[in-house]
């Protein structure tokens, strides 16, 4: 077996234990969706800042090990051309076959998916199923998917890859169906082929999703980093995102649940990363740690 061609350094400082950071936010996000009447936009910082919590990361239906694209959310990404749009979310997922990019749409908590004991759904998750459908028909321009891919940076990796959508709607509370047989059902029938319909009580920090960043693309095209989570480590896996991203270390100053040991631990070893990416000798991982 071929020895590593990177360092792991022993005396990292250690970055926030799981349990502690999943029971944390948590709470939080807990404490968010029943004030009932929480705005979009602080529900929407609140994702940001904490990625984990972002569904659809992964393979629609499992987890398939392989690492989104970026190992990062993009926040509002906008789609471009005769019309023009900006979802929640986009996580662009793949496996050996194909790649998924997954849109995702979170609305406010106090908005109700039936209009009261009837099976008839309200104004507002209509509104919010047509949004996606809009997104589908952008795709549809093939002119359009020639835009996006260049425009997200897709590479050739993935391109010569099946692409197949998917779009997460994140809509209403548990309880309005819970208990309730018919409205459970219907609601399970109010998916689309390639959509997920989640509430907002489902959503929780994926422990698989601890090492993800959130970033925004500019208009120039550049990827700069929004948020990095206190449970964020570095290594060999990531190390080709991290030439991709900008402003990683602005990103973890701001984060106050990150240690100031280990700010300055993690902004010091992310030039050290992107020269190992840099570098042309041969890339070997594996024969022991490989994140720090």
């Amino acid at each position: 077996m071929l020895a590593p061609t990177y360092t792991i350094r022993a005396d990292a400082p250690p970055p926030m234990p799981w349990d502690d950071y999943a029971n944390l936010v948590t709470a939080e996000y807990v404490r968010l969706i029943n004030l009932g009447n929480t705005p979009e936009a602080e529900l929407q910082g609140f994702l940001e800042r904490n990625p984990s919590f972002v569904p659809g990361a992964w393979t629609p239906g499992v987890t398939s090990g392989h690492t989104p694209f970026l190992s990062a959310v993009i926040s509002q990404p906008t789609l471009c051309g005769t019309m023009q749009f900006q979802p929640d979310f986009l996580w662009i997922s793949t496996h050996s076959l194909e790649w998924f990019p997954t849109f995702v749409e979170i609305e406010r908590p106090n908005k109700r998916t039936f209009k009261g004991s009837k099976l008839e759904v309200t104004s507002f998750f209509a509104q919010a199923r047509n949004q996606l459908a809009q997104w589908r028909t952008w795709f549809d321009e093939p002119a359009n998917c020639q835009t996006f891919v260049e425009r997200f940076r897709i590479p050739d990796l993935l391109r010569n890859r099946k692409m197949t959508l998917h779009f997460v709607l994140v809509y209403g509370r548990r309880g309005e169906f819970e208990g309730n047989r018919q409205k459970t059902r219907h609601r399970a029938n109010l998916q689309d082929q390639g959509t997920t319909l989640v509430s907002l009580d489902r959503l929780m920090p994926i422990r698989e999703s601890a090492n993800m960043m959130t970033v925004r693309l500019g208009a120039d095209g550049r990827v700069k980093c929004v948020a990095v989570p206190p449970t964020f480590r570095l290594g060999p896996n990531i190390a080709d995102d991290l030439l991709l991203i900008e402003d990683i270390e602005p990103a973890i100053e701001r984060n106050d649940l990150i240690s100031l040991e280990r700010r300055a631990f993690l902004n010091e070893r992310l030039e050290y990363w992107r020269n190992w990416s840099r570098s042309n000798e041969p890339h070997v991982i594996g024969g022991g740690p490989c994140w720090e």
